[in-house]
């Protein structure tokens, strides 16, 4: 019975937000499950227009892992969340961006002057693993080339990560996007063996999203689309 009464519920929530749709938007709340990237990144901006168009509109975030957001489009927590491509979705999702794994060199490391480096090249080096999220993807570009990454630390924080790769403790790999804007003493390099995440937004059903998660969404896909196409 319990997911026929989530259907009500969010079957009354949408009536709501469309009578205020005829009132020219004015009122609403969006719910939006995002992790640190997104709303270190991209979120700022969004919100900005979004708010700048729909002052009246209330916006709720809620910030947590891919799975949790997952989860909570699924139990109808959130109307739109920010996640990975995956397998196995149940959702609905739309792609946004290809986000690269990108190299994290300390700055004495005797292959900071090259441009492309392989994994195989790696295979002997003080590895630091990010922390369940990013660790998949990193994990599977090693599997790709059938190597074990000489895994010293896993750690979460970004920041620590970096730290760690400052002081000549390892090497590391990450999302572009997660990097901070500066990074001194470290040297970032592109990895010729080519991995990347899709970063995309996603809800239970974009066929019956309220009015205000609707406007969320264009507004989303048009920044993105400009920041890719210039950066």
């Amino acid at each position: 019975m319990i997911p026929h009464f989530r259907n009500i519920l969010h079957q009354i929530k949408l009536m709501k937000q469309e009578a205020e749709e005829i009132t020219g938007l004015q009122k609403g709340k969006i719910s939006i499950g995002t992790f640190e990237s997104i709303t270190i990144h991209w979120l700022p901006h969004i919100l900005k227009q979004f708010n700048d168009q729909h002052p009246q509109v209330e916006i709720e975030l809620l910030e947590g892992t891919y799975e949790e957001i997952c989860h909570w489009l699924q139990k109808g927590k959130i109307d739109v969340g920010f996640i990975l491509n995956i397998d196995k979705l149940t959702v609905d999702f739309y792609p946004l961006k290809d986000d690269r794994l990108k190299l994290l060199l300390p700055s004495s490391h005797v292959l900071r002057e090259h441009q492309s480096i392989s994994i195989t090249q790696l295979i002997s080096d003080p590895f630091i693993m990010p922390y369940k999220g990013c660790d998949e993807h990193v994990r599977l570009l090693f599997k790709q080339q059938n190597v074990l990454p000489n895994v010293k630390f896993v750690i979460k924080d970004v920041h620590s990560i970096v730290a760690m790769v400052q002081a000549g403790l390892g090497i590391s790999i990450m999302p572009e996007l997660t990097l901070p804007n500066q990074m001194d003493h470290i040297y970032i390099k592109h990895i010729s063996d080519d991995v990347y995440r899709t970063i995309g937004i996603a809800a239970l059903d974009f066929k019956r999203l309220s009015p205000a998660a609707e406007r969320f969404i264009d507004i989303t896909k048009t920044w993105v689309f400009q920041k890719n196409k210039y950066g």
